[in-house]
């Protein structure tokens, strides 16, 4: 979740794609546990934070198209202009699942 929306989801998921990776198997991966007859349980760890250029570094190593690196570059230089601390924030859920042999 980005607000505003900057349109880093969407590079995020064609790079991950691209790279061969799937970018939902967090939502994924209880079902899959369970089919595996394990025993799960999931959090879902959530730490919103204002948004800095750094973050779009990460994409660095993903195979994305020029105009998306444009996009990204562009999108970086925004968040690298002082705002408001809460006037771009980015959200990124991470799934913590723990699994066990029944």
């Amino acid at each position: 979740m980005e607000h505003p929306a900057l349109g880093l989801q969407k590079l995020w998921l064609a790079g991950l794609r691209r790279a061969g990776a799937d970018p939902t198997v967090g939502r994924k991966l209880a079902g899959i546990c369970e089919r595996a007859s394990l025993d799960v349980w999931v959090e879902l760890v959530h730490l919103p934070q204002p948004a800095q250029p750094e973050a779009v570094r990460l994409l660095d190593d993903l195979p994305l198209s020029a105009a998306e690196q444009e996009t990204a570059g562009a999108i970086a230089s925004r968040l690298g202009h002082k705002q408001g601390t809460w006037s771009v924030f980015i959200h990124v859920p991470y799934f913590l699942i723990v699994a066990t042999k029944r």
